[in-house]
């Protein structure tokens, strides 16, 4: 991985404070956002810039800011568990709830199912 830049020195002689940098890329990677919606956002925030201002600034700390969160995420294992989904039951899309026991943890058993349908 590399060795991490203090935070200070990231963002040295940018134009905009780091506030708004780490907004902007934040809103772009978590959601759909392009970046023109995201310049029309800071706009309403009394902020001029460029689309190719964002694109840059995703290029350039996107996989700065990923390094930083490796580094304090916790590993998910290769299993998950599901307590409620929708199943197809003869065509028809149904609510599932499954929950297991809560009295004695260590029984992963299943208790009971309710299916409702939709």
């Amino acid at each position: 991985m590399g060795k991490l830049k203090a935070v200070a020195e990231l963002f040295e002689g940018r134009h905009f404070d780091r506030e708004v940098i780490i907004l902007c890329v934040r809103w772009y990677l978590r959601f759909k956002l392009s970046l023109r919606d995201l310049v029309e956002m800071m706009a309403e925030r009394s902020l001029s810039m460029a689309h190719t201002t964002i694109m840059r600034w995703v290029q350039r700390y996107a996989p700065e800011f990923e390094k930083r969160w490796r580094r304090i995420a916790r590993a998910v294992g290769q299993s998950w568990r599901v307590d409620e989904t929708y199943v197809k039951i003869r065509g028809k899309w149904c609510y599932l709830d499954l929950w297991h026991r809560r009295s004695k943890p260590h029984y992963g058993h299943l208790r009971s199912n309710v299916i409702v349908h939709i």
